[in-house]
């Protein structure tokens, strides 16, 4: 079983999003999924939530990015656009497909 590589850019957009979970998680959604799966598991739905993220922000035009801060806004902005079931063992997965979600970043 080969182990997957994570880049640099991958690991940065998952300690992002982590932080941004922790700000979020009194009480509301992300709460409740850290509260159902446990610190250990949203670490690792970060780890799976990075590239879709990233995949996002490439899809937004260079000049609609130079306005918005990846780390502080552009990341923590993107948690509202993750559903997750609330029975059974998944991670979070956009709920809508990458393309719609960029277009709502585009002034």
């Amino acid at each position: 079983m080969s182990t997957p590589i994570i880049t640099k850019d991958v690991a940065y957009t998952a300690l992002c999003l982590w932080e941004a979970w922790l700000e979020d998680s009194e009480g509301g959604a992300w709460g409740l999924y850290k509260e159902t799966f446990g610190t250990v598991h949203v670490r690792y739905a970060c780890i799976e939530m990075a590239p879709v993220i990233e995949e996002v922000w490439a899809l937004i035009p260079e000049e609609n990015r130079d306005l918005i801060s990846y780390d502080w806004e552009f990341v923590p902005a993107m948690l509202p656009h993750f559903g997750y079931p609330l029975h059974g063992f998944a991670y979070p997965t956009l709920i809508d497909d990458v393309a719609t979600v960029a277009g709502r970043f585009t002034a």
